[in-house]
């Protein structure tokens, strides 16, 4: 008899029986909630939600709504950050019959005054701020943990094409500038990975020279274990940022371990609902990549595209060259960009696109 041939005969002979049971697949059960602001009852728009194990990150909707169906009967942990909450970490049992379920969020309360200034010394120890660090330390991080995870899973999870409107420049040592405008088109989900050591690399259209480009990290980065793992992080009070502010500043430095270009920089924060509002960045030990080259920052401000989601609004980026004595010679670069439009690929975050 031919392999499979008696799986088959098998099969067909059951389900013709008189009376046979005939076996369907497991069902399941659909998760339904919401989250809402504990001390208000208002909800809480495209809060992270997750269920443990087995399924993918998701926001709730613009009421604070979610809805996961697909999920086999059982024993789960559901997990739910907001920025500027405090988490929410649970473990439940997922039935059939279910009720709906009202999560809801504590506000993060800090005492502004405790946001000081903290020494910010070579990174010799790098890593995430340990529980046994200052309290209002390891609650800021926690809150850019938040910020970056909701920018990757925006990024990654509903990809959208935007728009930039880029404009280029060049000053030359006898104050002539040279510039040209054009229009940039990006993928939220096209992105370099970080990588530590490698944020410069060869490219014929770079933003350094016509070499090389600089694969800066973005927001979403910060919540890569990787880059965490490769820096320090210190509270830096209060300050401003492209006429903005004042915000809370955290400051992170890439470890004296890793001698070949990464960054150093600062985000900074919202001190009434801890949203990342824009960031500074250092490209570190940039010479050693490209020549004639002295150094590379950049200044990213973000908005909010949907209630306490931001996405880049606008970057300058500016590049101080090491340049001869001629009065013709270009003695630094800067680049300007400024986003024009936004365009989900598919349907904006929600209850009907949250389905795994």
């Amino acid at each position: 008899m031919r392999p499979g041939l008696r799986s088959v005969l098998v099969a067909a002979s059951v389900a013709a029986w008189p009376g046979a049971a005939i076996l369907t697949a497991q069902e399941t059960a659909t998760l339904r909630g919401s989250v809402v602001a504990a001390e208000t009852g208002d909800p809480l728009p495209y809060a992270l939600i997750r269920v443990d194990p087995a399924h993918d990150r998701l926001f709730s909707d613009e009421r604070g709504v979610f809805v996961i169906p697909g999920i086999i009967p059982g024993s789960y942990r559901l997990i739910i950050r907001q920025v500027g909450y405090r988490p929410y970490d649970s473990t439940l049992v997922i039935g059939m019959d279910s009720p709906p379920l009202r999560i809801e969020l504590v506000r993060l309360v800090v005492e502004l005054t405790s946001i000081t200034v903290d020494a910010s010394e070579r990174c010799r120890q790098p890593g995430p701020p340990t529980p046994a660090a200052r309290a209002v330390l390891v609650n800021m991080f926690q809150q850019i943990s938040y910020n970056a995870q909701r920018h990757a899973l925006l990024q990654d999870r509903y990809p959208f094409h935007y728009s930039m409107e880029r404009e280029r420049s060049s000053r030359r040592r006898n104050g002539r500038v040279t510039r040209e405008v054009d229009t940039l088109i990006y993928q939220s989900d096209v992105r370099w990975p970080y990588e530590p050591g490698r944020v410069i690399e060869d490219s014929p259209t770079g933003l350094i020279g016509e070499a090389y480009k600089v694969n800066f990290p973005i927001l979403a980065d910060l919540a890569d274990s990787l880059f965490q793992a490769t820096h320090c992080f210190y509270l830096a009070g209060f300050d401003t940022l492209a006429g903005g502010g004042p915000w809370i500043r955290m400051d992170f430095r890439v470890s004296e371990s890793i001698q070949d270009p990464d960054v150093d920089g600062s985000i900074y924060l919202d001190p009434a609902t801890y949203h990342a509002r824009g960031a500074r960045i250092t490209v570190t030990r940039v010479s050693r990549a490209v020549r004639g080259v002295r150094s590379f920052t950049a200044v990213v401000v973000f908005r909010e595209l949907l209630a306490n989601l931001f996405v880049v609004d606008r970057m300058i980026a500016n590049t101080a060259l090491n340049a001869g004595t001629a009065r013709s010679a270009v003695i630094s670069r800067q680049e300007r960009k400024r986003l024009l439009d936004v365009a989900f690929l598919r349907a904006r975050p929600g209850v009907r696109d949250s389905v795994p």
